[in-house]
């Protein structure tokens, strides 16, 4: 998961090339594999309460392909 700011950039590096930033993890994104969302049909395949935006001046810390 990537950030999706306006510039994609939370790191504060301004580049502009691709997104500078990835979510930060803030609980366990399998635990909720199982459980619906009002408005999304079927199961869910991972919790997305388990990412939030990352801090200000941050790359984030969940990483590329955290959820493969």
């Amino acid at each position: 998961m990537t950030n999706n700011a306006a510039y994609g950039d939370n790191a504060g590096v301004a580049n502009a090339v691709g997104t500078g930033s990835y979510a930060d993890l803030t609980g366990d994104p399998v635990s909720a594999h199982t459980k619906s969302v009002e408005g999304i049909p079927g199961p869910l395949l991972f919790n997305p309460a388990a990412f939030a935006a990352p801090r200000g001046l941050t790359f984030g810390n969940s990483g590329r392909n955290s959820l493969t």
